[in-house]
């Protein structure tokens, strides 16, 4: 095997869960559009934002639709020019988006604070980002900043 063949072999597995998370989450939204309950709810003003951190209180937590939201809300971050040099961690529990890292300036952070409360299915955001140097990618907390 050679050194690319193993490097790819390595990665292989972390294709497949974030296949698995991206058909979820179709499959999620085919299965909402095809219920009579979801159509008979009103839908949600598209440019409601979310609540602030202090209002969040996590709706029931489901392992697919979650990861499948922490897909959206970090892929909308990725591809969010603003952002392009950024490095911003995001995990979603429950509807409830917490982001947390470093980052160059407070502009920044109000852009992904806001990216990813226009995200469909976010509640809210707990909004954990600094100004400065990017951290780990595991939380230090996950409590709400105070």
């Amino acid at each position: 095997m050679s050194l690319s063949t193993q490097s790819l072999a390595a990665h292989v597995p972390v294709f497949r869960q974030a296949a698995a998370a991206l058909l979820a989450a179709l499959a999620l939204g085919s299965a909402a559009a095809a219920s009579p309950k979801a159509a008979a709810k009103p839908a949600a003003a598209p440019s409601a934002p979310a609540r602030p951190a202090a209002a969040c209180s996590p709706a029931e937590a489901s392992f697919f639709r979650d990861e499948a939201l922490t897909m959206k809300v970090a892929s909308k971050l990725q591809f969010t020019k603003a952002l392009f040099r950024e490095k911003v961690n995001v995990k979603v529990t429950g509807g409830v988006a917490m982001l947390w890292g470093g980052l160059s300036s407070e502009e920044a952070i109000r852009t992904a604070v806001k990216a990813a409360s226009e995200v469909a299915g976010v509640t809210c955001v707990n909004n954990q980002l600094k100004v400065g140097p990017p951290e780990p990618d595991t939380p230090a907390h996950t409590g709400n900043a105070g």
